[in-house]
C-alpha cells in the first residue's frame, strides 16, 4: 500500500488507485498519515473535521468513516484502535512525505 498527501490525498494498492470515499473520509486519512505511527485522539479528528462546531453524532461520524477506511485498505490492521483514538500502521516509505 502506497500513500499520497502531497496534494490530493490518495491510496494505491500494486499501483491500483483506491477509492477513499468522501472528502471528509479522505481528510481522516490524512489527518492519520500526518501522525503516521502515533495514536490520533478522535477529538483530534473530529475538530479536524468540523472545528468549534461538530455535530452531535460526529464522534460515531468518525467511527464509520475510519470502518470504511479500513474496508478500502483491505487490511484490517492498517488503521488500529488505540485509547484515545486511532493509529496508521505505515512504513515511512509508504508515504510520500515521509519519502
Amino acid at each position: 500500500m502506497e500513500f499520497q498527501c502531497l496534494g490530493t490525498v490518495e491510496a494505491s494498492a500494486d499501483a491500483i488507485p483506491v477509492d477513499l470515499g468522501e472528502p471528509q473520509q479522505r481528510l481522516v486519512l490524512a489527518l492519520l498519515l500526518a501522525s503516521a505511527g502515533s495514536v490520533v485522539s478522535t477529538d483530534r479528528l473530529v475538530d479536524g473535521i468540523w472545528g468549534a462546531e461538530p455535530p452531535d453524532s460526529a464522534r460515531k461520524i468518525v467511527q464509520g468513516y475510519v470502518s470504511r477506511l479500513r474496508k478500502a485498505l483491505g487490511d484490517g490492521d492498517i488503521i488500529e484502535s488505540r485509547s484515545p483514538g486511532y493509529r496508521l500502521n505505515v512504513k515511512p516509505e509508504q508515504v510520500d512525505a515521509f519519502v
